[in-house]
């Protein structure tokens, strides 16, 4: 249902990072571009002082992101999904191949 999932009266898209969405919250999300390759960030690890203390920022980044919305968090990814990301879960639908 539209109306429920918060997509009835979309007027506006607010782009941003995963830093400054932390503390707001929106009716849905969209987290593109999720996969190993990407995130977690290569140069941010191979900089870091801990590998394990940078994984545990990086997840805490992706944490903010995927707790903003009210009713639906949807991500893609090309390849192999982060590592940060649990690959089978319960709560989510995968559809794999799905093509735009």
């Amino acid at each position: 249902n539209k109306d429920q999932a918060g997509f009835s009266n979309v007027k506006d898209v607010y782009l941003s990072t995963f830093h400054a969405v932390k503390g707001l919250e929106f009716e849905n999300v969209f987290i593109p571009f999720l996969s190993d390759e990407i995130f977690p960030d290569k140069d941010t690890l191979k900089n870091a002082s801990s590998q394990e203390s940078a994984l545990a920022d990086e997840l805490k980044l992706l944490y903010v992101a995927a707790t903003r919305s009210k009713y639906g968090l949807f991500i893609s990814y090309h390849g192999k999904l982060s590592q940060l990301f649990p690959a089978n879960s319960i709560n989510y639908d995968k559809i794999e191949g799905a093509e735009l």
